[in-house]
This record gives C-alpha cells, sequence and structure tokens, in this order.
C-alpha cells in the first residue's frame, strides 16, 4: 500500500513529464479506437453488402467440350424437372431459367419504327457501365423499372430520318413491347472492316431484358439457370450442391456444368475486408510501439533524475524489488489515466472522421476492452525496462549522483 501511494505522490510531484508521457500513451489508444472502429464500420458495411442479390447469384450453364459433337437441338442440358428439384435444395430462394444458345446468354432483336426496322444487340445495361451520351441522358433508378432504352448514333440515325436527336422520348417496338427512348450514345467511328461485321448495341435494363429474353425463347432450349441463394447460406456450398446434384442425374461425357456469378465477386469483398482489416491491425500495433516506446524513455528520465531519492529508499531498507514495483506501478498509473483520455480522444475523432469518409466507425465494448488491456500491457512492457534499471541501481553510487 504504501509502495502504491509512493508512486501516486511522485505522479503528482512530476506532472509535466507524466503530461508528456500521457501524450505518447493518449496518440496511441486514440489510433487504435479510431481504427479499430472504423474497421468494424467497414466490415459491417461489407457484411450488408454480401446481403446484396447480386452477392447471392450464380448461374449454372453447359459447357459443351471442344471435340463434343452433340446435337444442340437434341440435347436439353436443363429440364423443368430439374429446376423443380433445384428449387427444393436447401438455401435455394428462386431458380430462373434463361434462354438462348447452350454457352452464352446474348441475342439481338429488330427494332421497329413505324415501317423502318434495325437489327440490334441487346446488352444489359448495368452500373458498371459508362455510357458516353450525346442526346437524353443514361438510366436512373426509376428507369431500371420501366421498359427504357439508350440506343447507339447509328440506330438513331436509320430509324428516325437521320435525325438522331428527335429519337429522344419517341418509343421503339421489340418484339410488340413498347420502350422510350431515353439517350442516344455519341456517333462512333470504325474503320469499314470493322463496321461491316460489328452490330450495333441497344442497352436495356435487366428486368425488361429477361421478360424479352422468356418472350424470344418461349418453348426453346434452356442454356443455363440463374439461382439465388437465401440470405444467411454459403453460396459457394449451395451452388456445389447444385452442380453435384445436376452431375449425377446429367451426362457430362460431352461438356461440363460451369459456374459463374456472385461468389466470384463475394470472394473480392472477403478478400478487401481482410486486407484492410490487416492494414488498421498494422497502423494500431505501429502506434502503439511507438507511444510505447515515448513512455520508455520518459521512465528513462525519471530514473536518472530521482537516482538520490531511490539510493536513500535503498540505503533505508528498500528491496530491489519494491523499487521495480513502484516504477512498474507509476508506469501503468499513467498508462492507464492517458488510456482513458485516448478513448475519449478516440471517440471524438471516430464519429468525426465516420462523417468525413461516409462510413459509420462502430466502436464496440471489444473495441474498449481492447483499448484497457492493452494501455495496462504498454504499461508493464515497455516500463519494465527502466523499472528494472532503477530497482539495480547501486544504492552508494546512486546518492552520490
Amino acid at each position: 500500500m504504501i509502495i502504491i501511494k509512493n508512486a501516486i505522490e511522485n505522479i503528482k510531484t512530476n506532472k509535466l513529464r507524466v503530461a508528456v508521457a500521457m501524450i505518447w500513451i493518449v496518440l496511441g489508444i486514440t489510433s487504435v479506437i479510431v481504427v479499430s472502429s472504423i474497421g468494424n464500420g467497414i466490415e459491417s458495411v461489407g457484411n450488408k453488402n454480401l446481403d446484396d442479390s447480386k452477392f447471392r447469384k450464380q448461374t449454372i450453364e453447359f459447357c459443351p467440350n471442344y471435340e463434343s459433337d452433340i446435337n444442340p437441338d437434341f440435347f436439353e442440358p436443363f429440364s423443368s424437372d430439374d429446376i423443380d428439384k433445384i428449387s427444393i435444395i436447401k438455401g435455394i430462394e428462386r431458380v430462373t431459367p434463361k434462354y438462348g444458345q447452350s454457352g452464352g446468354l446474348s441475342y439481338g432483336g429488330q427494332l421497329f419504327v413505324e415501317d423502318k426496322d434495325e437489327f440490334n444487340e441487346f446488352v444489359e445495361y448495368t452500373d458498371k457501365l459508362k455510357l458516353d451520351i450525346q442526346y437524353g441522358r443514361g438510366f436512373s433508378l426509376e428507369d431500371l423499372d420501366r421498359k427504357t432504352i439508350v440506343i447507339e448514333y447509328t440506330t438513331a440515325y436509320n430509324l428516325f430520318e437521320e435525325e438522331p436527336k428527335s429519337a429522344i422520348g419517341k418509343s421503339v417496338d421489340i418484339n410488340g413491347e413498347q420502350f422510350e427512348v431515353i439517350g442516344v450514345l455519341k456517333d462512333l467511328e470504325f474503320s469499314s472492316s470493322d463496321s461491316q461485321y460489328r452490330q450495333p448495341k441497344v442497352y436495356i435494363p435487366s428486368k425488361a431484358l429477361e421478360e424479352l429474353s422468356n418472350q424470344q425463347s418461349f418453348g426453346s432450349t434452356i442454356s443455363g439457370l440463374e439461382i439465388l441463394v437465401l440470405k444467411g447460406y454459403d453460396v459457394d456450398e449451395v451452388s456445389f450442391n447444385i452442380k453435384s446434384m445436376l452431375e449425377s442425374i446429367k451426362s457430362t461425357e460431352d461438356g461440363t456444368y460451369e459456374l459463374t456469378g456472385g461468389n466470384e465477386q463475394a470472394h473480392e469483398l472477403d478478400y478487401m475486408q481482410q486486407t484492410i482489416n490487416k492494414f488498421t491491425s498494422v497502423i494500431s500495433k505501429v502506434s502503439l510501439i511507438i507511444g510505447g516506446i515515448g513512455i520508455m524513455n520518459i521512465m528513462y528520465m525519471s530514473v536518472s533524475e530521482r537516482q538520490r531519492e531511490i539510493g536513500i529508499r535503498r540505503a533505508i531498507g528498500a528491496e530491489p524489488k519494491d523499487i521495480l514495483l513502484q516504477f512498474l506501478i507509476e508506469t501503468v498509473v499513467i498508462t492507464i489515466i492517458g488510456g482513458i483520455v485516448g478513448m475519449i480522444v478516440g471517440t471524438f475523432i471516430a464519429d468525426y472522421t465516420s462523417g468525413y469518409l461516409g462510413i459509420e466507425a462502430i466502436p464496440t465494448v471489444a473495441v474498449y476492452l481492447k483499448a484497457v488491456v492493452v494501455s495496462i500491457l504498454t504499461g508493464v512492457i515497455f516500463g519494465s525496462i527502466p523499472a528494472y534499471k532503477a530497482s539495480n541501481l547501486d544504492p552508494i553510487k546512486a546518492i552520490q549522483g
């Protein structure tokens, strides 16, 4: 008890030195709180994104071998019975058949305006596509649920009497359905050989394109299945179960069933989260090491300044372990107080940073417990070296200075 009292008295006596030492640990703990909280926020955003349907989708297609001589008119890679069996597999939310030629789901069709028509390749619009619009506008969120299209300059030129700009707001007939033209792309220049073989493209939202696909392919061969996995289920595991089931009931001598889709994006997102977590962990450790070294230097100064005091205490009967314990207690008390201040400062900075970065910082109880433990460990580890030095000073030499 006397040792603790002496340690606290020495801390009160040397306020300036203690304040300097505390700054180091405050910076270290602040960085732990801020970095860990932002790391939790990034992980939370990542987990929410993984619940998005685009990360839970898988497409299963049959890919024939190069040397295969199967006749696509007679070979049926998927059937309605297969869809029924897949739909009852645990973890499946929805199964949607895809139509078209096996090995690819892209297709095209005629665009009609009165007595004119143009053949275009249908392209599904995604937010990754950067459309270079000359007239009108690109797709908005509302457009994605409507029958809207963006067409190329040449298509607009040919369909609307050589006035592409007049296409905006007009209707185009595709398979008996009316689509509103909301945008015309800038004119693209191609060489004569390229333009001869290139099909112009029309960009259509996925929902409308899927409806067109089903209309065009009524009664045709199912070339692929789009699987939507329920939230909470492992996309890879569920998809592998479906692949194994198909391979067990179908002949795979002429090809294989392949999986493409959301799990690849999920892996990329998971890898990015792990990289960020490792990066934040490194920053925290470096900050704490710097803070610990700062405290160690301050305590070394304290030992040098208090050699006479240490010598007198040893001369009147204090054991080396008493001196060691006193300096350790001083260091731990300084780091705990600095840790508390660092947690308060870190909480405010994390809140400010979350608004600046647009990512909610989440300082959990585990983060604060980690900060407390780290504060104590920093004091013990980095304070033990100067404390050991103080406990081993020769009393006579210490008194003489």
